[in-house]
C-alpha cells in the first residue's frame, strides 16, 4: 500500500492546524474533523501493512534463519 494522495507535508501540516486550533479554542469545522479522521486511518493502515512486512522480515531473519525463504 502506498500513500498516494498523502504526502507526510500534507499530513504534517493538517496535524499542526489541528493542534493550533485546539490550542487556542477554535471551533474545528466537520470537513476538518471529518479529513483528520481519513488521515488516521490511513497511517493506521500504513501502520499495519508496516507491521506485517517487518514479521514477515522476521520469520526469514530470526534465530536459527539461514536468511532464505522457506519456500
Amino acid at each position: 500500500m502506498m500513500l498516494g494522495t498523502f504526502s507526510l507535508h500534507k499530513i504534517d501540516h493538517a496535524i499542526r492546524d489541528l493542534e493550533q486550533k485546539v490550542a487556542h479554542g477554535a471551533e474545528i469545522s466537520r470537513e476538518e474533523l471529518a479529513s483528520g479522521l481519513r488521515i488516521t486511518k490511513h497511517l493506521r493502515d500504513e501502520l499495519e501493512v508496516a507491521l506485517k512486512v517487518i514479521d514477515g522480515l522476521k520469520d526469514h531473519t530470526g534465530p536459527g534463519s539461514t536468511g532464505r525463504s522457506r519456500w
